[in-house]
């Protein structure tokens, strides 16, 4: 067998398929040990609520399984929705009623099945659903104007237009200068933007202070420029921009540890590391960047029901991206060892010379 023959079937081994497959175990063999602790809730609706945010192939569900989860199946956003309505048995009304609150909805679904009554109301909410393509349907489908404002693919500016469009001039003033009922449209403001919305409205309160500290486009830097302004510590904390390296390097800063669990940046050695800190062990358990690696050093503190709101999408890019590198890098020294053996320049290539011959 050539090298090129080796590392191609090392390739194909180490595929991300493979990587997923790890994952799933790993996954699998967490929420089997962790069913097992502190399960002071019903056991059946434990993995219930688990079916409704897992990652599987349903396709590979046995039947009587699939009758079981059914329901909780539907609004699952890791599951294929086209294999899943082929699968399912629920009546059409309820169907509708929950595909429509699956995240993973998107336009062509509703254009490839016109027989469903999907509901607007919750659509509205879903970023999958882009503002240009709602603009285009905005006479042709049922949209909720006032949920616009909870879809983050909706920019503020045109949420406050449409306000003001169809509930008036009054509603749209009050929308824009209270818009803690519409956060998902109000992060998608620039810095600029936010700045100007800031200077533009001299007394804004407490609670929006709150969110425009963990806006998206607030960042260490623009905290360092202005921090004349009356920033809220405890929305910083949940600020994804503000990683593990910028608290430690700013540890005299007050940090709200208790609100810092929310925040995605944060990962599984930094928590423990400061595990003596006032941490939320529910909201860690929501936290979707972290895993089975943090949770198993803390059993006896969290509680399972609360990883039935968690995904793990970010802790599971992290894990595979870890492991990808730790496969990369084995390779790598498994590389450099074969040339070292057969180059007569390395001292390696002597020794093993060397050895063979007093053999």
């Amino acid at each position: 067998m050539t090298t090129f023959d080796i590392y191609s079937n090392m390739k194909a081994i180490y595929s991300y398929k493979y990587l997923c497959n790890e994952w799933s175990n790993t996954y699998w063999k967490f929420i089997n040990i962790i069913s097992q602790h502190n399960l002071n809730h019903n056991k059946e609706f434990f993995w219930q609520c688990l079916y409704g945010i897992i990652y599987l192939d349903i396709n590979k569900i046995k039947e009587d399984k699939f009758s079981s989860y059914d329901v909780f199946l539907a609004t699952n956003s890791n599951i294929n929705i086209d294999d899943y309505i082929k699968l399912t048995s629920l009546d059409k009304t309820t169907l509708s009623t929950l595909l429509s609150m699956n995240n993973a909805l998107k336009p062509e679904h509703i254009d490839r099945y016109p027989h469903l009554n999907w509901d607007y109301q919750v659509i509205s909410r879903n970023n999958n659903f882009s503002e240009k393509y709602i603009l285009d349907t905005l006479t042709k489908k049922k949209w909720n104007i006032y949920n616009l404002g909870k879809n983050s693919s909706i920019h503020f500016n045109t949420y406050i237009s449409l306000i003001k469009k169809y509930y008036g001039n009054d509603t749209a003033i009050y929308m824009c200068n209270n818009p803690i009922d519409c956060i998902e449209s109000f992060s998608t403001l620039t810095w600029f933007e936010l700045n100007d919305f800031i200077t533009k409205h001299t007394n804004i309160s407490c609670n929006l202070w709150k969110i425009i500290s963990r806006h998206p486009s607030v960042t260490w830097e623009i905290y360092c420029t202005y921090k004349a302004y009356p920033w809220d510590i405890s929305g910083l904390s949940q600020n994804k921009n503000i990683t593990p390296d910028i608290i430690e390097a700013n540890l005299d800063i007050e940090w709200n540890w208790y609100k810092m669990s929310s925040n995605p940046s944060i990962t599984e050695e930094f928590i423990c590391k400061y595990k003596t800190k006032e941490w939320n062990f529910n909201k860690l358990c929501e936290n979707n960047s972290l895993g089975p690696t943090l949770y198993y050093q803390f059993l006896k503190e969290i509680k399972p029901i609360y990883l039935t709101h968690n995904n793990m999408i970010i802790a599971r890019k992290r894990w595979i991206n870890k492991l990808r590198i730790k496969i990369i890098k084995a390779i790598k020294i498994q590389r450099i060892y074969r040339r070292a053996m057969y180059n007569p320049e390395y001292t390696l290539f002597k020794r093993y010379k060397m050895k063979r011959y007093l053999e």
